[in-house]
């Protein structure tokens, strides 16, 4: 069958198609309106066979279509067969209705359609580590997403046909998902131990919340038992549970024996992709996730004390000398010495991103309007997120634009439910933070968060231009950062990164470029500028650092339209951008033999290469170069007949 023959069956059984380049890019300036309405037979027939790659699009458009996409790693390995095997043991008539295509790189694709059930985005399943790399091994193409289809080159169906998909049920699409995330390398999903102080030696419930101390006292396992969840297997990344009310496959994962981790999204009232400890299951379930009343409920249950850490007390230091009824009324001030400091604070520094951010500490991100701060803090707090399964992020979206804020959140990636955006007393999501009204709200959030089990691993403050009344260079603006970090980081053993802008102008070092910089830099431990370095290419470097021997890689955020942001150490990135601009040359010159330049760095700019690396990867391939005298501005061309097809 013809490329045009199964473009147009493809549209008679109720798929939308388009034509995409051999890069899988759409071929079409505008394609999003095929997003919600299929094309007419006749826009086919101009499309094809002129364009050899068909892509269908998944979501409604497409009958509630969704594609689960199979990756391989740098070995060529696939977890294809293993999810095939858990979703045998879950249903073992479900895989052989699926349609299953392979695709260029010995991957596997399987669609099918649910009907009844409105298909999310595009989700990344499982993923896995390769170095310094993380690897997306299986994710899916949903509502907005598209994927390459037979007959197109090096895709070939193996099973079924796109035009007789599967209709499966929520529970079937759920076996579907659960396989797959339980696939995800054990780093994603095994909580870590959460960056705060040490804890000292105590007796049992002593100094402990409610909650903390059900968890060290508790058995998980016995406690989920009794909410009818069963046992499955144990298996190297800790052991597999099915839900009350299933009798085949798994739903979630017990972690360390003690975090219950949760695929499935049918094992209400748990949310899919969330870890519980036991205090969170109990609240869960006995109290409807109010954290607060069940706190109470262990506390007559004898769980938990108010017991003060110990400190050394010196009232009776002449320094601090007091009439005895003052010292009944406040508690004496202390000396605390190393030791005692030990309690309270990591003894050496610790990184929360790469070593960038370090743990509870404060740090400043500043850039130019328009150079991608905000996308590239939120990559950061995605990262941050990825490696700290259990934790929490906070926002504060101080300029406006949440709206934007909320996209740009989807457009990467991040975790919806540990991603929190906070929101004032006033319903809006701006704070004046030299009001010590507003510093109460941010201490009360961070408060009910610490009670309620969520460890806030930072806060990201967009931007400090946003939280003062002060001008950028009021040297003032340090009187509302320090009290910020006295909540944040000493408080709550949070970092907290703040966004700022560059001054206007010309300025000698990276520091200088800060708006205000001598108040600002004098208040967080480390000050990044991110500037553009051409195309979507962005370069995060240090301007200064106020902890000892502290040298960072500088690092390159580059926007992938396949893969999103991406953050490498520039020397990676520059590897990485080389090897995609060559490939990308390779199939720019297939198409014709002579470009002029001008027009080579436009159409390279558009797909995200500065000049500079479009120059060295065409050294790197031997194209020529020459300038055309006599012409109008002498331009230069570039040529090469060694890829041409």
């Amino acid at each position: 069958m013809s490329i045009l023959e199964s473009a147009i069956s493809y549209l008679e059984s109720g798929r939308s198609v388009i034509p995409t380049k051999s890069d899988k890019t759409p071929a079409l300036a505008k394609w999003k309106p095929f997003q919600e309405n299929r094309p007419p037979p006749e826009q086919l027939r101009k499309w094809f066979p002129r364009h050899k790659n068909l892509a269908i699009l998944a979501g409604a458009v497409s009958g509630n279509l969704e594609l689960f996409d199979f990756d391989v790693d740098s070995e060529g390995n696939t977890l294809f067969p293993e999810w095939r095997k858990l979703v045998d043991e879950a249903d073992p008539t479900l895989f052989k209705r699926l349609t299953i295509q392979t695709t260029p790189r010995n991957g596997f694709h399987a669609a099918s359609c649910c009907p009844t059930l409105e298909i999310p985005g595009n989700l990344k399943l499982a993923q896995r580590r390769n170095g310094t790399k993380v690897l997306t091994m299986i994710e899916t193409r949903g509502e907005g997403g598209y994927f390459l289809a037979d007959p197109s080159p090096k895709y070939k169906l193996m099973q079924g046909n796109f035009t007789k998909l599967a209709q499966i049920t929520p529970e079937q699409r759920d076996i579907l998902i659960t396989a797959a995330k339980t696939l995800t390398g054990s780093e994603f999903l095994q909580p870590k131990p959460a960056p705060v102080r040490e804890p000292r030696n105590r007796d049992p419930g002593e100094g402990l919340s409610p909650g903390d101390d059900y968890n060290e006292r508790g058995d998980i396992r016995a406690y989920i038992e009794s909410e009818g969840w069963q046992y499955v297997r144990t298996q190297k990344d800790g052991e597999l549970w099915r839900r009350p009310g299933k009798d085949r496959g798994h739903s979630a994962s017990l972690l360390d024996g003690r975090t219950l981790y949760v695929f499935s999204s049918n094992a209400h009232p748990l949310e899919p992709d969330r870890s519980y400890d036991l205090f969170g299951l109990f609240a869960t379930y006995e109290h409807e996730g109010d954290h607060s009343a069940a706190a109470k409920s262990l506390k007559t249950k004898g769980y938990g004390s108010t017991s003060p850490a110990p400190v050394t007390d010196i009232s009776d230091h002449p320094a601090f000398e007091k009439e005895e009824s003052q010292k009944k009324k406040k508690p004496a001030p202390a000396l605390l010495g190393l030791e005692q400091l030990d309690t309270l604070f990591e003894k050496d520094v610790s990184w929360l991103w790469l070593n960038h951010i370090p743990v509870g500490m404060p740090v400043i991100f500043g850039g130019r309007e328009g150079d991608g701060k905000t996308t590239t803090c939120i990559q950061i707090a995605k990262e941050i997120l990825d490696e700290n399964p259990t934790g929490y992020i906070i926002w504060i979206a101080s300029e406006g634009f949440v709206a934007d804020t909320k996209h740009k959140m989807e457009q990467l990636g991040v975790d919806r439910s540990r991603f929190l955006l906070l929101r004032n007393a006033d319903q809006t999501f701006q704070f004046n933070f030299n009001n010590s009204r507003d510093r109460q709200q941010l201490d009360s959030a961070l408060k009910t968060c610490q009670e309620a089990g969520r460890t806030i691993l930072a806060v990201f403050i967009d931007s400090i231009r946003g939280i003062t009344p002060f001008d950028d260079n009021d040297s003032k603006i340090k009187n509302v950062l320090m009290p910020l970090n006295a909540i944040i980081c000493d408080k709550y053993a949070a970092a907290v990164a703040y966004i700022d802008h560059f001054k206007k102008g010309q300025a000698s070092s990276l520091l200088d470029k800060i708006s205000g910089s001598p108040a600002k830099a004098a208040a967080v431990r480390c000050v990044y500028a991110i500037t553009s370095v051409g195309g979507s290419v962005r370069k995060i470097s240090l301007a200064k650092s106020n902890i000892l021997d502290h040298r960072p890689k500088e690092l390159r955020s580059v926007l992938s339209s396949s893969k999103g942001l991406i953050i490498y150490p520039s020397e990676e990135a520059d590897h990485t951008l080389r090897d995609e601009a060559q490939k990308w040359l390779i199939e720019l010159f297939s198409k014709q033999t002579e470009y002029r330049a001008s027009e080579v760095y436009d159409l390279g700019e558009h797909d995200g290469f500065s000049v500079s690396t479009l120059k060295k990867a065409k050294v790197d391939l031997g194209i020529d170069s020459k300038r055309i005298e006599g012409t109008f501005g002498n331009p230069w061309i570039w040529s090469c007949d060694r890829f041409l097809k």
